[in-house]
């Protein structure tokens, strides 16, 4: 069983327009599905043969920046970027 690649920093901004593109075009969609290395090397990003490509997130709900589509595109979601960033030990103590 191979394990998905992880993309590094240039390759996650070429994969967040792939993100983009897909979400809206259902064509390119079922490429992804059926030959996600081919179309993932037509978009600049070169996968290790026997590497999962990365999993097209679900497209969220209202708009995104830029640097949100990134964050979901790298399987992270703002809250849970947040999250890590602040992790709840950092807060103390919280009372009523």
């Amino acid at each position: 069983m191979s394990d998905t690649y992880v993309l590094g920093a240039e390759d996650r901004a070429k994969f967040s327009a792939l993100v983009a593109r897909v979400w809206g075009d259902q064509d390119l969609e079922a490429r992804y599905a059926s030959e996600p290395a081919a179309v993932l090397a037509e978009h600049g990003v070169v996968i290790p043969e026997g590497s999962k490509a990365p999993e097209i997130p679900a497209r969220p709900e209202g708009d995104l920046t830029i640097e949100e589509l990134e964050d979901v595109s790298a399987g992270l979601r703002p809250a849970t970027f947040f999250t890590a960033a602040c992790p709840v030990s950092s807060f103390g103590t919280i009372s009523d």
